[in-house]
C-alpha cells in the first residue's frame, strides 16, 4: 500500500512540474507576442526561446521563432542588396502563419523587394539598349526611374549609365 501511495505522489509531482513548465512556457509566448506587437523582434525571440526552454514541444513558440527569423534574415539580405537571398527567406514564410503584429512589416519588405527587382530589371534593360547603341531610348528609360527609390549602389550605377548614354549621344 505504501508503494502505491509513493508512486501516486511521484506521478502527481511530475505532472505538477510539467504543468508549471507549460504554464511558464505559455506566459513566455504571450510576452513574446506583446513584444512582437511593439516591433521588438529580438526581445520576442528571447521570450520564445524561454518558452522553448521550458517546453521544447511548444509549437506556437517554434512557429513564431521561425517567422521572425525568416523576416529578419530577409531584411538583412535586402539591406545588403542580396535581393535573391531576401526573396528566398521571404518565400519560406508561410502566409498562413503570419501574425497581424508583423504582417505590415512583412508586406512592406515584400513591396521593397518587388520594387528593387523592377529597378534591377530596368537597369539590365537600359544596359542592353546602350549595348545596342539605342541611346535615345535608353535615356528615356533612365529618366523614368524614380531616383528616390534607388539604393546608393543603384544611384552610382545609374550615374555611370547616364555618362555612357551622354557619350553615346555625342557620337551620333
Amino acid at each position: 500500500m505504501k508503494k502505491i501511495g509513493i508512486i501516486i505522489t511521484l506521478i502527481l509531482l511530475v505532472v505538477s512540474l510539467v504543468g508549471c513548465e507549460n504554464s511558464e512556457s505559455k506566459k513566455a509566448v504571450e510576452q513574446g507576442k506583446v513584444e512582437m506587437n511593439n516591433k521588438e523582434y529580438d526581445k520576442a525571440l528571447a521570450s520564445f526561446k524561454v518558452a522553448l526552454d521550458k517546453d521544447s514541444g511548444n509549437e506556437e513558440a517554434k512557429r513564431l521563432t521561425t517567422l521572425i527569423n525568416n523576416y529578419n534574415k530577409a531584411n538583412v539580405e535586402f539591406e545588403k542588396d542580396n535581393i535573391d537571398d531576401a526573396n528566398k527567406f521571404m518565400n519560406q514564410i508561410d502566409e498562413g502563419t503570419i501574425e497581424d503584429s508583423i504582417k505590415n512589416d512583412i508586406d512592406n519588405l515584400k513591396a521593397k523587394i518587388h520594387e528593387q527587382e523592377k529597378i534591377d530589371k530596368e537597369i539590365v534593360h537600359i544596359k542592353e539598349l546602350i549595348k545596342d547603341k539605342k541611346y535615345e531610348e535608353s535615356k528615356k528609360s533612365i529618366d523614368k526611374i524614380d531616383s528616390d527609390k534607388l539604393t546608393n549602389k543603384d544611384k552610382k550605377e545609374i550615374d555611370e549609365l547616364k555618362d555612357e548614354i551622354y557619350l553615346g549621344l555625342l557620337q551620333i
